[in-house]
């Protein structure tokens, strides 16, 4: 448990959260903790998951871990290491209420910090008084938000600017965008401040960004607001205008929580997956996961000089072809409102009134129970059942269109059958029902012209 203070590292190098200048920030305004190097300094994490996977039942469950980081890199990351504090049942997240669940969490570290707690070293065989103390928190930006008080959502999402963040509205994405808010932290004369068409056009940064809030700084702002154990969670006065805070969160009651140089991190996994998910996506533009699309064109012509990547419209394919691909897409999106119009039996505002209810008709019971039976009639004869339709989506009348448009006369009721039910690879009939219909028609079209009494006489 002493390694963090024993081993030596190489100047200017980190391998361990104790080289880190957060730790030795912590280190000078408590030196009667760090004087016993058995004291243990942990790190809190929080997440939330389904257990029911990802296709089951909608349920969140949330673990509270502690983890010790006092051991070496190679031990503290191991599961044997990590301390589950606590689960919180779902079926949906805790969101700003996890202080409630983590209330006898804080007493504890409480009696940790003032009291410690008799402890047996076997290394050494001796007894003593072992204390802990948190140092801070390691979440996802949702998790984040939930364990400082300060919504991460949307404007003002930024929980290190608050509100000097510099955010806007996408108007066609209708998201909020963070572009081109980072150029206020460079020096006041790298170039990226002068540059006008890398980043936002015709825009100069002269701003300076604020420092960073202290801890007492922080612990004096929410002070005028609740806590989430004490009152009901309701959003202060002033929320989504001047700020986001939305409670004071409970790590406030530990009395060394403000001299803390960082309180809260951030996962990297997180970060590098979700980074690397969108970039892969739209390089690959994987369908319904990229972030290239129509109205990022849009809005990237309305805020950066970037001409080479704006949408261009082109309309270079011939007519029939894009009746083709237009039909062929439109009949899958509106079978696809139908099933849901089915399912859940609601009436769109696209339906008239009338078509619906020919439609409730068309789905009752007895309508598909006689549709049902009809159909086990039909495949009853073996000839039927082998009989198919090759002419795809398209109706007869479709054909009949496309046939007369192809020949450039008026097509022949045969000509039409032959087309939806001959095979296009060898032009034989789909199965023995549609030749023996076909036989049929001819006898019945010959029988009928020598009946006929030819006009005029020889």
């Amino acid at each position: 448990m002493a390694w963090h203070a024993c081993y030596k590292t190489d100047e200017g190098s980190m391998c361990h959260p104790s080289d880190a200048e957060a730790w030795m920030h912590f280190d000078k305004p408590y030196p009667d903790f760090v004087v016993e190097l058995r004291n243990v300094t942990l790190v809190l994490c929080t997440d939330g998951f389904a257990p029911h996977g990802r296709y089951g039942r909608t349920y969140s469950c949330w673990l509270v871990i502690l983890i010790p980081y006092n051991l070496p890199p190679e031990m503290c990351m191991k599961p044997e290491y990590m301390f589950l504090m606590m689960v919180i049942p779902g079926p949906s997240n805790p969101k700003c209420r996890i202080d409630v669940y983590l209330e006898l969490l804080i007493e504890e570290l409480l009696q940790l910090w003032y009291t410690g707690v008799l402890t047996h070293d076997h290394a050494m065989n001796q007894a003593f008084m072992m204390r802990a103390a948190l140092m801070w928190t390691v979440n996802d930006l949702f998790a984040y938000g939930m364990t400082f008080g300060w919504s991460t959502t949307g404007i003002m999402g930024c929980p290190v600017c608050m509100e000097d963040t510099r955010t806007f509205h996408l108007q066609h994405g209708r998201k909020a965008c963070y572009f081109d808010c980072h150029r206020r932290f460079l020096s006041h004369d790298h170039p990226y401040r002068r540059n006008k068409r890398s980043f936002t056009k015709n825009r100069q940064e002269r701003k300076i960004a604020r420092p960073r809030l202290t801890g007492d700084e922080i612990r004096h702002r929410v002070e005028q607001y609740g806590t989430a154990v004490e009152e009901p969670l309701t959003y202060p006065l002033g929320y989504g205008n001047v700020h986001k805070w939305i409670k004071k969160n409970i790590f406030w009651d530990l009395p060394y929580w403000n001299t803390h140089l960082i309180r809260h991190n951030l996962d990297v996994m997180h970060i590098e997956k979700n980074v690397f998910d969108n970039i892969f996506n739209t390089v690959m533009d994987i369908k319904g996961k990229s972030k290239d699309n129509l109205n990022a064109r849009k809005d990237l012509k309305n805020i950066c000089n970037r001409s080479e990547l704006e949408r261009i419209y082109r309309w270079d394919y011939p007519k029939n072809e894009v009746r083709h691909f237009f039909d062929k897409y439109a009949s899958k999106w509106l079978s696809k409102k139908f099933n849901e119009a089915r399912t859940t039996n609601k009436q769109p505002i696209w339906i008239a009134n009338d078509v619906w209810a020919s439609l409730l008709r068309y789905w009752e019971h007895e309508f598909r129970k006689k549709s049902t039976q009809n159909k086990a009639n039909r495949l009853a004869n073996p000839a039927m059942a082998n009989t198919i339709y090759r002419g795809g989506s398209y109706s007869m009348g479709e054909h009949k269109r496309k046939l007369e448009a192809h020949l450039g006369r008026p097509s022949q009721r045969m000509e039409i059958f032959a087309s939806c039910y001959k095979k296009k690879i060898d032009g034989c009939w789909s199965g023995s029902q549609a030749e023996e219909v076909t036989e049929t028609y001819q006898m019945m079209l010959e029988e009928r012209a020598s009946q006929q009494t030819p006009h005029g006489g020889g």
